[in-house]
């Protein structure tokens, strides 16, 4: 936690190497799995990781490069690109591989959810405000049934100098108090809901350890 160490060099087994960044726990690479952590992470072009230290088996399973796509560059002009730069290079590939070789062009939030899960998205939020606005209706239809119930103590209220701010004020605390302890309560099973799923949950689901409350949310 210490960004002093930015810039500095520290030893990797029997060499130094400057140290550019500091990832969290939870961080697993694209491509990468939870359950085979890697400690260190460095460049593809690094000088000092010759062929030797690369083994050839590694290189059927594909490798996985992230870009950012130039301003006014369409996803289909960009895998025209890759297609020529393919038929570029397939020939000293053929010697390499028995199988083509091909680079294939997605969008990086499919890494972490499918166009089918994104599709489900917008109905699970929908169904969750409209259960959140049920809930709420039924506890505006009790309080107005309670405050129905009191109009002869509001009267009263009333006769003896109490203004309709002072009544409103009173309502509104009186709403206010189990507003705040029901949502007390629900962040405290949310809290704890958070450590339930990261334990049922499995552990090779995306992300699933940089799942957080989003206090920007919850206001």
């Amino acid at each position: 936690s210490d960004p002093g160490w930015l810039g500095k060099s520290l030893r990797f087994g029997d060499q130094y190497r400057t140290l550019i960044g500091v990832m969290p726990p939870h961080f697993t690479p694209m491509g990468g799995s939870i359950l085979y952590p890697q400690e260190f992470w460095v460049p593809e072009d690094d000088p000092q990781v010759g062929p030797a230290d690369k083994d050839p088996e590694d290189l059927d399973s594909g490798t996985l490069l992230i870009g950012r796509l130039a301003p006014g560059v369409s996803m289909k002009q960009a895998q025209a690109m890759l297609d020529v730069l393919v038929r570029r290079h397939e020939e000293g590939y053929r010697k390499l591989w028995w199988h083509p070789f091909s680079l294939h062009l997605h969008p990086l939030r499919e890494v972490f959810a499918s166009a089918e899960v994104r599709k489900t998205i917008p109905g699970f939020v929908g169904v969750m405000i409209f259960v959140l606005l049920i809930a709420c209706a039924n506890v505006a239809n009790l309080n107005l049934a309670r405050i129905e119930a009191r109009q002869h103590e509001l009267a009263i209220r009333g006769a003896l100098g109490a203004g309709r701010f002072q009544l409103l004020r009173q309502l509104l605390i009186e709403s206010l108090l189990p507003a705040l302890a029901g949502a007390g309560a629900g962040l405290v099973l949310t809290c704890w809901s958070l450590g339930l799923m990261e334990w049922l949950l499995p552990a090779s689901l995306p992300r699933l350890r940089a799942i957080e409350i989003d206090w920007q949310v919850l206001a």
